[in-house]
């Protein structure tokens, strides 16, 4: 297993140009699950479990006050949690017979008594219920995310492993309109809602790990993370991951960035409605961008990744980095008028110093052969503003334990650089003499 230092440094300042690149620090080693692209190395989940704890060791900040309504404002929403809850007072009066009221859940759901806890289906159920009566509430003509709990008894494909999330949130083909999505959502047998050949972890968007008790809550997080692992190593557009824990009737959002995880305090969901309205409409409802999509690289047949203001037509992806917290790097083969590039996208450490574009720079005015060509750089922006780790974490209070453990995470900036010339991977040789030939240009270079 390798390691990557995610250390703070000293900014290194030239003297003259022919001072040599390097940055003085003290490393602080992070485990990290791998970088290896062999797809055929088994996951089981002790082994991911063990790897995941070393890997986001000294990130994970728990418990975190005002961490929901930060990570899903009301801008992220098609209408405010209190008038979607009277919608639903109006569709579906016996969640929430009362405006202002606890949701009413025993008598639709079947909660188990000893546990006072929903299962998977009825948890799917009930989430899509409070989807349409938002969409309703909004007047969307049309539901485009559903939750299913198909996948709690059988493995989700697309991934080295067998994963079975209790919910899981897709994409429809053909999105339903809400009193559709009502409908399917209100009845005991309801027909399949997803078009289920298209479900994988390629296309999942969210989860959410169901629990008979609170005190389960750990569990859960550890499985979130789990899901969030594959989630990144599958979906090259994927900034940040969200996912929900329902333990008992207590929910809680989960946070996973190229910097570690945050996670918020569990709340009743019978007794906090508008609370849990803002979780799960945020989730089935917001934008791409604010469920951790990059909007700058399309989807579609033809896909385009974009650096400032140019766009590359992507041809294939060429490396997806295999972990949670990291730089997350992903390296794609890119087109523009005719000549390949290869554009690297990363979550660099902000404290390290020099960056790879000043190297790559400083190798090029020093006329250095055998190196990548440095063409262009950018810093990423989504929704507006610059992507870095640190926004999450800017609503942790000034005070008190969360602060405290904020000094030892680093803060991650997503950038991206375009070089050139593409080639051939060395393994794709096609004679001796042209393995060689390449071995003695890398020793020279």
């Amino acid at each position: 297993m390798d390691k990557h230092s995610l250390s703070p440094v000293e900014p290194t300042r030239w003297s003259n140009s022919t001072q040599p690149l390097r940055a003085r620090s003290v490393p602080l080693l992070v485990q990290k699950v791998s970088s290896n692209p062999d797809a055929c190395k088994p996951l089981t989940h002790s082994s991911i479990d063990d790897l995941l704890t070393a890997e986001l060791n000294n990130a994970v900040i728990k418990d975190i006050p005002g961490l929901l309504e930060h990570i899903i404002p009301d801008t992220a929403l098609p209408a405010s949690p209190s008038n979607i809850l009277s919608e639903i007072n109006l569709s579906y009066p016996t969640i929430a017979p009362q405006r202002e009221g606890p949701l009413q859940l025993k008598s639709l759901f079947d909660l188990k008594s000893t546990h006072r806890c929903l299962t998977e289906e009825s948890s799917a159920r009930l989430f899509n219920i409070v989807t349409a009566c938002a969409a309703k509430a909004a007047r969307l003509p049309t539901v485009r995310r559903v939750w299913t709990a198909a996948y709690c008894n059988k493995g989700l494909p697309g991934i080295r492993a067998t994963r079975r999330p209790d919910v899981a949130l897709f994409d429809l083909l053909q999105p339903l309109p809400p009193d559709e999505l009502l409908k399917r959502a209100q009845s005991r047998r309801p027909r399949p809602l997803h078009e289920e050949k298209s479900h994988s972890f390629h296309s999942l968007r969210s989860t959410c790990q169901v629990k008979c008790s609170p005190t389960h809550q750990l569990k859960s997080r550890g499985e979130l993370a789990q899901d969030a692992y594959f989630i990144f190593s599958a979906q090259c557009n994927r900034r940040f991951v969200l996912g929900i824990s329902l333990c008992g009737l207590e929910a809680g959002l989960s946070y996973f960035d190229r910097a570690g995880a945050l996670h918020s305090i569990l709340f009743p969901i019978d007794q906090t409605p508008l609370l849990f309205i803002r979780l799960v409409v945020g989730l089935s409802l917001g934008r791409d961008d604010m469920i951790g999509y990059d909007t700058t690289i399309s989807d579609g047949p033809l896909r385009h990744i974009k650096v400032e203001d140019t766009y590359y037509q992507i041809v294939e992806t060429l490396f997806i980095s295999d972990m949670i917290r990291g730089r997350g790097t992903i390296c794609y083969r890119a087109s523009r008028d005719g000549k390949d590039f290869v554009i690297k996208d990363i979550w660099a450490n902000v404290n390290n110093q020099p960056t790879e574009v000043e190297i790559l720079k400083r190798i090029a005015e020093n006329g250095i052969q055998g190196v990548p060509v440095f063409e262009q750089a950018a810093v990423v922006k989504n929704g507006g503003r610059t992507d870095t780790t640190a926004w999450a974490r800017s609503c942790i209070p000034s005070t008190g334990p969360q602060r405290a453990l904020l000094p030892r995470i680093e803060t991650r900036e997503h950038r991206r650089i375009v070089m050139s010339p593409f080639a051939k991977p060395l393994y794709e040789f096609q004679s001796k003499i042209e393995l060689l030939t390449a071995l003695r240009d890398a020793i020279l270079g």
